[in-house]
């Protein structure tokens, strides 16, 4: 038997993004991010450290988020992300269950 999967009927969904780089350093990158106009976050990433790297991720107002854009060090970044699940995936005789994909396709522009 082949390789072949099945989709589910949920819904493409997509995600309008903005983002802005507020710090880069040597250990660490700081983001801030609103989604969809109503959801916005701060994200703090380390640098690739061995096997793993630490990134907290918290909740802020869009009005604080809007306004630590304007902090940015460098262009603000607006994309599109599309998100499309997938139901399960038959290999040969065996059943392997998937889970949520999140392709990469995205629209990226970087504004002044």
């Amino acid at each position: 038997m082949g390789l072949h999967s099945l989709e589910t009927d949920a819904e493409f969904s997509e995600a309008r993004i903005r983002q802005a780089y507020l710090a880069s350093g040597e250990r660490s990158t700081t983001r801030v991010r609103i989604k969809n106009d109503a959801d916005a976050t701060v994200t703090i990433k380390s640098k690739r450290a061995e096997l793993r790297r630490l990134e907290v991720e918290y909740p802020i107002s869009t009005l604080d988020a809007e306004a630590l854009l304007s902090l940015r060090h460098s262009g603000l970044i607006e994309k599109t992300r599309f998100n499309r699940p997938l139901a399960r995936a038959y290999v040969g005789s065996g059943r392997v269950r998937g889970q949520q994909c999140r392709p990469r396709h995205r629209r990226d522009r970087v504004a002044p």
